[in-house]
């Protein structure tokens, strides 16, 4: 269980490639995990292979498959391995990311700065809402408020921006993230 350095988030998280690659003269299947997407080393002849997670263990991870978000394109699943322990030991390992279905995750940003008042943010919310995920699986759903607020942070309701969140989504988890700049004076 571990991952490689260059497939790790910020290149923590495992042993190197060449250290691996050392060891294709006693192997020739080296499963790894601990890293949350999938790849293949080498990339001509793959005999290392991580499958990624089954479930997404963060909202970016979430988000993964969806254009433009961070960690785009990469994939989770697992690996179906067939071993030929004949005369000529191979395996061949066929990757499968359709086998657990993935929940959806949504994150819905919006700039505080063009609200001069509680009410004013929450259409401001309702109107930045997408369409729920269509999925049998109910969402994660993050709500980011961003920006500088034009009103007294105490009339900053966030329980009730939760409230739309819930309403709309029907979400399985949700939160509101403040990532609020102070006012310059």
């Amino acid at each position: 269980h571990t991952g490689v350095e260059e497939e790790s988030p910020a290149g923590h998280g495992g042993a190197g490639t060449a250290d691996l690659l050392a060891l294709h003269d006693i192997a020739d299947y080296l499963a790894l995990g601990h890293v949350h997407h999938r790849f293949e080393l080498p990339s001509h002849r793959p005999w290392i292979f991580n499958p990624g997670a089954l479930e997404a263990h963060n909202i970016l991870e979430g988000l993964m498959n969806q254009p433009g978000s961070e960690g785009s394109a990469q994939e989770r699943g697992l690996y179906d391995v067939m071993v030929d322990l004949g005369p000529t030991p191979r395996a061949e390992a066929t990757f499968r990311g359709d086998v657990i279905p993935q929940r959806p995750f949504a994150r819905v940003t919006v700039d505080v700065g063009r609200s001069t008042n509680f009410e004013d943010l929450r259409c401001e919310v309702l109107d930045a809402f997408d369409a729920p995920p269509e999925s049998d699986l109910r969402p994660l759903v993050e709500l980011v408020l961003c920006g500088t607020l034009a009103f007294d942070r105490s009339r900053l309701d966030q329980p009730a921006l939760l409230d739309l969140v819930r309403d709309h989504y029907d979400p399985l988890h949700a939160r509101v993230t403040v990532d609020l700049q102070r006012p310059t004076a």
